[in-house]
C-alpha cells in the first residue's frame, strides 16, 4: 500500500495544525497538545507545522517560545515528531504588510504562507489577494480550499495555480461521512491532481482530530503513488528543508 510505504519511509508532513496549547481555538492546554501529538504520530505524521490563527494576541516570538516548549516535551517522551512554526493568516488588506514587518509567521520561515479567507469571499477577491502575495515574493497556500464555494466553478483552481498559488484541503473533507458537495469537490480535485497539500487542520482530541484513517484509505485506493507522496510529504518538504538548512 502506498500510504504504508510512505509512513515507513518518511512519514507525512502536516502543514495545517492548531496544536500549540492555549493560543487559539485549538489545543486548550499542554496535555491536550501532547495527546494530539501522539494521535498524529500514530496516524503516520512525522512533521507538523503549527499554524495558529493570525487573529490572536501573541507575537511571532511568543509563538516560537511556546512551540519550543511543546517540542521539548515531545522529545522528552521519546516521540520522533518535529514541529515548525507557521500561521493561518486570515487575509485582509494589511496582511502582506504585517508579513514584511515580521508580525506574522510564514511556513517554517520560508516564503510560503498559509492563507484563509472569509467564507463568502468572491473569486475575484481571492485572485487579487493571490496576486498581491506573489508580487511581494510570497507563495500563498489557500487553506482548506474546499470551504470556498466560489472555487467550485470549473477552471478556477487551475487559474489560481497558474497565477502561482498552492492549494490545501483537509483530510477530513475527503471522507466527511456521506458523500456531499464538499467531499465530491475534494475528490474531483485530487483525482485531477490539482491539490498540493493535505492537512489535518487538527483542533483537539474530540473535535477535528488528527485521525486521518478513512481519508488515507480513499487516497490509497484512488490516487497514484507518486502523487500521494507529493501531497502528504514531498511538496511540504520543500519549505521544511529551507528551515533546516
Amino acid at each position: 500500500m502506498a500510504v504504508n510505504d510512505i509512513i515507513n519511509d518518511t512519514g507525512f508532513i502536516d502543514i495545517h495544525a492548531h496544536i500549540l496549547p492555549g493560543v487559539d481555538d485549538g489545543a486548550e492546554n499542554m496535555q491536550e497538545a501532547l495527546y494530539m501529538a501522539y494521535m498524529a504520530y500514530n496516524n503516520g505524521i512525522r512533521h507538523i507545522i503549527a499554524t495558529p490563527h493570525s487573529k490572536i494576541k501573541y507575537t511571532v516570538h511568543e509563538l516560537e517560545n511556546k512551540l519550543a516548549i511543546l517540542q521539548n516535551m515531545i522529545y522528552n517522551r521519546s516521540l520522533k515528531l518535529k514541529l515548525y512554526l507557521g500561521q493561518e493568516i486570515f487575509y485582509n488588506i494589511g496582511s502582506v504588510g504585517l508579513l514584511k514587518e515580521g508580525k506574522l509567521a510564514t511556513m517554517a520561515k520560508s516564503r510560503y504562507v498559509l492563507v484563509e479567507f472569509d467564507i463568502n469571499i468572491a473569486y475575484a477577491a481571492i485572485y487579487a489577494a493571490v496576486r498581491e502575495f506573489i508580487n511581494s515574493r510570497y507563495i500563498p497556500i489557500i487553506a482548506h480550499a474546499e470551504r470556498y464555494a466560489c472555487l467550485y466553478k470549473r477552471g478556477r483552481i487551475e487559474e489560481l495555480k497558474m497565477a502561482g498559488c498552492k492549494v490545501q484541503v483537509n483530510y477530513e473533507s475527503v471522507c466527511s461521512g456521506l458523500l456531499n458537495a464538499r467531499s465530491a469537490w475534494c475528490r474531483a480535485q485530487l483525482l485531477a491532481e490539482n491539490i498540493d497539500y493535505l492537512g489535518t487542520d487538527m483542533h483537539g482530541v474530540k473535535f477535528r482530530t488528527p485521525d486521518i484513517t478513512k481519508s488515507c484509505r480513499w487516497i490509497d485506493r484512488h490516487l497514484k503513488k507518486e502523487y500521494i507522496r507529493k501531497i502528504v510529504h514531498d511538496n511540504a518538504e520543500e519549505f521544511i528543508k529551507q528551515a533546516e538548512d
